[in-house]
Formats: C-alpha cells, sequence, structure tokens
C-alpha cells in the first residue's frame, strides 16, 4: 500500500474515524442470532472472531499511533471499538446488497485509489497488519461501490465510477437507507445495542481485552486517592484499564 504523509496519518487519530466515514442509516428487525455471531444481516453470519480479530489489530494499531505521535490522544475504549468495527462490516453487507440489486459495480481504479489513502504504520505485527490491510481494502471497495450506487442514482446509464466522490457518496445516501430497512439486521447485545443508524457501545460486558495490546496493570499509584478529581482529566480515567486499548 501507498503510505499516506505522517500528518494526515495523524489527522485519523484511530481506526474509528475511519470505518464509520460513510456511516449509513441502518435499522434492525428480527431476533434470532446464530451462536457465535456478532450480528447477522439477513443470512450472513458476521462472527465474534472475525470481530474480536478486527478489535485487537485496531488496538495496536492506535497504540503505535500514540507511541509515534510521543502518548498524545486518549486511549481507545474497547467497547467503542467493538461497536465501531461491528457497524463497519454490517455497513459492508448493506452496501453490497444493495450494489447487487442496483446492478453497479466498484471498478478496480476507484477501490485501489481509495484504498491508497490507508497507511498500515510500521511496527505493527505482522498478523495484525494483514488482518487491517484486509479491513481496509474491505472498506476501499464498499466505499466504491456505494459510489457507483450515487452515480447510477443521477444517471442510470452509469454502472461504475473511475474514483470515489463525496457528490456521488451523498447521492447513494436515500437509496441505502431505502434498502437498509429492509433488511434484517440483528446484533448480540454483547457488542452493544442498535439505535437504528449503527451499533452503540454497551456497558462493557465484553470487557476483558482481545489483544495484548490491551492495557493492564493496577493504576498509577503515585496518585493521591484522596485528591478531587480533576476536571480536566479524560473520560478514559472513568473507564477500568482492562477495558482500554492503544
Amino acid at each position: 500500500m501507498t503510505s499516506l504523509p505522517r500528518a494526515r496519518v495523524a489527522r485519523r487519530g484511530s481506526l474509528i474515524g475511519l470505518a464509520l466515514a460513510a456511516a449509513l442509516g441502518l435499522s434492525a428487525c428480527g431476533n434470532d442470532l446464530q451462536p457465535g455471531a456478532a450480528a447477522t444481516v439477513n443470512d450472513v453470519r458476521i462472527s465474534q472472531d472475525d470481530v474480536d480479530e478486527i478489535v485487537g489489530a485496531a488496538c495496536e494499531y492506535t497504540q503505535v499511533l500514540r507511541q509515534q505521535e510521543g502518548g498524545a490522544g486518549e486511549p481507545q475504549r474497547l467497547d467503542e471499538l467493538r461497536s465501531t468495527i461491528t457497524t463497519a462490516l454490517i455497513q459492508f453487507e448493506i452496501v453490497d446488497t444493495a450494489a447487487t440489486e442496483r446492478g453497479v459495480s466498484a471498478s478496480q481504479s476507484a477501490v485501489s485509489a481509495f484504498d491508497e489513502q490507508n497507511q498500515i504504520p510500521e511496527g505493527l505485527s505482522q498478523d495484525n497488519a494483514e488482518t487491517l490491510e484486509q479491513f481496509f481494502g474491505d472498506f476501499a471497495m464498499s466505499q466504491a461501490q456505494q459510489a457507483a450506487i450515487g452515480a447510477n442514482v443521477k444517471d442510470s446509464e452509469v454502472t461504475s465510477v473511475s474514483r470515489v466522490t463525496p457528490q456521488d457518496l451523498e447521492a447513494s445516501a436515500e437509496l441505502l437507507s431505502e434498502v437498509t430497512q429492509e433488511q434484517d439486521v440483528v446484533v448480540n447485545p454483547a457488542y452493544g445495542s442498535w439505535d437504528g443508524q449503527a451499533v452503540i457501545a454497551g456497558n462493557g460486558s465484553l470487557s476483558d481485552p482481545v489483544s495484548d495490546a490491551a492495557i493492564g496493570g493496577e493504576g498509577d499509584e503515585s496518585i493521591d486517592p484522596a485528591a478531587p478529581p480533576d476536571p480536566a482529566a479524560s473520560v478514559s480515567a472513568d473507564v477500568p484499564a482492562v477495558q482500554l486499548c492503544g
């Protein structure tokens, strides 16, 4: 993959912004969930193992980026990262269904151009780097499909696009919302709750770290337990360390 300038990577901050860059209006119906599934979209099963593997890679990703920036930024909450990744995988299925129904496809040039915006930082383990390369590739494919849908909405003769543009993405929004209403989406409560648009982090029922990048330990013993709360402290300070990563 072509690397981005360091400043551009820093602006991304974490996998969160990337994964939700094309958030759809998603809704759920039905209440049956297959064993071992984080979510289902119609008959497509999104496994807990797949979600947790990406979350583990994303944890190391955020940790490496924070180290490269001198430790700046907030540690990433595992529950929020898990719900974000689950949302993204649901989106991929919804967009793919819509593209098939519309008779449009993602051109390789559009996928490649968008995929080049994603950088795997040096220092990531090989397994996690490969996991994120696949995830970023799937995200690029979904964005290219969404752009093709938008272009087709504007001109029914268009069935593919050579690049992803904000205008085409915006043009696809209404149709994708309608298609979403027709899908049967079910989310495992352990991975969050469904608000009609995305998976929202729950109460931390899945609090165990999914990778060695998750932060452990007993905390900073130098902090005076009798000291008043610091209003400038990170909201992550109230989250047990085992529920944080990066």
